[in-house]
């Protein structure tokens, strides 16, 4: 019924009814911050808020890669984002540029991830022939999806929340219904791969991680695939292309890769190991919670128990109906199916002893994150499953697919009201923009000892070292956010002074614009320089790190591979 009611409507209006519904879909998830005006104004909150001004003071100012936070740390600054993907800063940080409101920026670009995430799962319904309207609440229901939105609204976690976009973007790319299975370095996977891992590293680790479960179909389902009796040939050249394509795409991430990879002791590390820890962050937690208790309750049990009877609802079709699917469809639900395994595996007790390894795994930092990947596949195989079942009228499995789909999106509609009237508290952004901030304990320089800096602030900072060493001191906030120190030394000989800024490597002083030495004054981490008698202005430049050019380097030759695929491919297709 849903497909002749779909089938009925002229093609151009189905087309505009669907993006009108995505778009109000998208209204109404970004509702608490777009319209409300509420959330969570927590620590992660104001650390992206002061990310995205000062990427956007440093773009102004032409600085088109900043590495250097200047508010954090109550001002003496953090090299966050030497660490943190870039990609939600730049996008939010353009839009500020040209709308000049930091606050309006980052609900559209929310409001814009919104509406791709629904984009691009409606692609990839349409590309496997879902009728529009199963294909439109589908669409929906991704967007509507609990994983995003409780990181954005509860969790404050918004790089993490959009780059949800990004990941439906790659399904997309590697499941769409007029891919070719047999096709090796498709342009599309690589460049997003390289935008998941762009707007958040660990949602790129974990796509990669996922998603390489795709070439396990090839194992054992002989129904599948070109039947030549092969599989472990399949298997074998679907790695090859699989770990090209990956090798592509963190080139082209390279820019931020390799710097943050290198570079990662001269940061807090210990922080990484002192507060997180997978012992209380796992799936279903059955024997761990007792011990330990939970994290996150609700992402840890509430969502996987929404979940979890979906992917064993789409595995119980595709083994009584699979054989009737055609080729495309089959293949795209077995390998959602196997991503979902993977996923739920790795974030559940069954990958405990992998955890407590020193590995790669332990960069995901919570097993429940894995959570974000199984929202996203557990869904997109349900409306395909639906879509057949409604073709094939199979009345149970209807019963059962609409059931599941209309809970995802009643339960995500509910999730949003709850947050608009409820439990969302009110969002002054130029107040927390604008207070002083701690900062994220693990993006400090590794030789500020937080003991020794904030009682530096507390005996007064700046002020109290100029005063205590007799100097005139003024400090000058530039355009980008940057401070420069004016100070008089009215003595005959030099003064040592501790200026309010950390020491890193990548710093340079100049001071009356000409390059001095300087030196990290322990236990605080702080930049000391050498006052000579008179007036001086001291500054800070940022030297570019080795691994910065490593990166940038990286890229531009990613960038010219992919480029070389894209034109490779568009030749091919002109020859046909």
């Amino acid at each position: 019924m849903v497909a002749l009611l779909a089938s009925m409507m002229p093609h151009r209006l189905t087309q505009a009814t669907s993006w009108l519904a995505l778009l109000l879909t998208a209204a109404l998830v970004q509702s608490p911050h777009l319209w409300f005006e509420v959330g969570a104004p927590n620590m992660d909150f104001i650390a992206h808020l002061l990310w995205v001004d000062q990427m956007g003071a440093s773009l102004a100012n032409l600085e088109l890669y900043p590495r250097w936070v200047h508010a954090s740390n109550y001002g003496l600054g953090s090299p966050a984002l030497l660490y943190y993907a870039p990609g939600y800063f730049y996008g939010v940080a353009l839009l500020n540029l040209l709308i000049d409101d930091i606050w309006v920026s980052i609900r559209i670009f929310e409001l814009a991830a919104s509406l791709l995430t629904g984009a691009f799962a409606l692609a990839l319904f349409r590309s496997h022939g879902v009728a529009r309207l199963s294909a439109t609440l589908g669409a929906m229901a991704l967007q509507l999806a609990p994983v995003p939105f409780l990181i954005a609204l509860h969790f404050s976690g918004l790089p993490w929340a959009t780059s949800f976009a990004a990941l439906t973007a790659l399904g997309y790319a590697l499941l769409r219904g007029d891919r070719d299975p047999e096709s090796r370095l498709d342009p599309g996977v690589i460049l997003a791969l390289a935008a998941v891992i762009l707007m958040h590293t660990l949602t790129g680790l974990m796509a990669l991680i996922g998603f390489s479960a795709l070439g396990l179909r090839h194992l054992g389902l002989r129904h599948i695939g070109r039947g030549d009796g092969r599989p472990w040939n399949r298997f074998g050249s679907w790695l090859r292309w699989w770990a090209l394509s990956v090798v592509i795409a963190l080139m082209l991430a390279g820019l931020h890769l390799i710097p943050a990879l290198t570079s990662f002791d001269l940061a807090s590390t210990v922080n990484w190991t002192a507060f997180y820890k997978p012992d209380n962050a796992f799936l279903l937690p059955v024997f761990t919670a007792p011990v330990h208790g939970m994290r996150w309750p609700t992402m840890q049990v509430a969502v996987p128990l929404l979940l979890l009877p979906t992917v064993l609802g789409v595995f119980g079709y595709l083994r009584g109906q699979g054989a009737e699917m055609d080729a495309p469809r089959r293949r795209a639900i077995t390998g959602l199916l196997m991503v979902s395994g993977v996923a739920l595996a790795l974030g559940s007790e069954l990958a405990y002893p992998l955890w407590m390894l020193d590995s790669p795994l332990l960069k995901v930092q919570f097993p429940f994150r894995f959570v974000v990947v199984v929202q996203l596949t557990a869904l997109l195989a349900l409306v395909l499953v639906l879509d057949h079942a409604i073709r094939t009228h199979a009345r149970r499995a209807i019963r059962i697919g609409v059931a599941l789909l209309a809970l995802h999106l009643l339960i995500g509609a509910g999730l949003v009201v709850k947050m608009d009237f409820i439990e969302g508290r009110p969002m002054d952004v130029e107040a927390l923009r604008t207070a002083p901030f701690k900062g994220i304990p693990e993006f400090r320089p590794g030789e500020a000892q937080l003991s020794a800096w904030l009682e530096w602030l507390e005996q007064g900072g700046q002020a109290k070292e100029c005063a205590l060493q007799s100097l005139e001191c003024a400090s000058i906030v530039m355009p980008d956010r940057a401070t420069q120190w004016e100070v008089v030394n009215p003595h005959a000989t030099p003064v040592p002074l501790r200026l309010s800024m950390f020491d890193f490597p990548a710093w340079t002083m100049r001071r009356d614009d000409a390059p001095i030495a300087h030196r990290s004054a322990n236990p605080s981490g702080l930049i000391q320089v050498e006052v000579p008698p008179g007036r001086h202005r001291f500054r800070a430049e940022w030297q570019r790190l080795p691994q910065e050019w490593a990166g940038f380097a990286s890229s531009g030759l990613g960038l010219l591979i992919w480029l070389g695929l894209v034109w490779r491919r568009r030749s091919a297709f002109s020859r046909r």
